[in-house]
């Protein structure tokens, strides 16, 4: 009654340990690559006059934990100058595998587990990375501009009420970073599902359970 729905449930932790245990195992670093050089062609030159800079962040100790900030992002506002002349400059620390991989995994790994035929899973899987790349940009953005506004350099000019907003608003997704990058590619997913049409499958999938409470209830 349930196999389908346990081969659903399979599929989708044996593509997820894959992933993760090709994190543990190497991956982690060429990603952390790909994570800051896609953020130098998206924040390069965004702002008029503002230079942002995705860069290696080495701990101390020289090993990256994974839990450790392993992306730096240089903030130069060429629009301002200190009174040495120079521009003021200023840097913000992130992790590319909380920010981006554990996101990427859970979506690719629910994608995998959708029982459709393969090219409907690339079709599905292409949208959802996108909904999830326009995500991580939109945070990104938001932790670089509100740093940008908190440290003085800012070139929005917030009112300081708009400061405490945006700040309450980074302070709770980066306390909830592990959280939320479980959940939100899980909404990412069904957002997808329902623009296809493909959240039928899942229904059929989660039916006998469904009709099996609802004998359990009536008895």
């Amino acid at each position: 009654m349930y196999n389908q729905l346990l081969w659903f449930i399979g599929r989708f932790f044996i593509c997820y340990f894959f992933l993760i245990t090709a994190l543990v195992f190497g991956v982690g670093k060429p990603f952390a690559t790909f994570f800051q050089s896609t953020g130098n062609n998206v924040f390069g030159t965004m702002w008029e006059n503002v230079h942002v800079h995705f860069k290696p962040s080495i701990p101390s100790g020289g090993t990256v934990r994974f839990r450790d900030n392993d992306t730096q992002v240089q903030i130069t506002n060429q629009a301002l100058r200190l009174p040495s002349g120079a521009p003021p400059m200023g840097s913000v620390n992130t992790n590319s595998r909380l920010q981006g991989f554990l996101p990427m995994a859970m979506l690719l790994s629910l994608c995998f587990a959708i029982p459709a035929q393969w090219k409907r899973k690339l079709i599905i899987t292409a949208l959802a990375l996108l909904l999830l790349g326009v995500w991580i940009s939109l945070l990104l953005g938001l932790v670089i501009v509100l740093y940008g506004e908190l440290s003085g350099m800012g070139w929005y000019g917030f009112s300081a009420e708009t400061k405490a907003l945006l700040q309450k608003i980074v302070e709770t997704i980066v306390m909830n970073q592990i959280g939320i990058s479980y959940v939100m590619p899980s909404i990412l997913w069904g957002v997808v599902l329902l623009i296809t049409g493909d959240y039928r499958k899942i229904l059929d999938l989660v039916k006998p359970l469904k009709e099996n409470v609802q004998s359990e209830l009536k008895q």
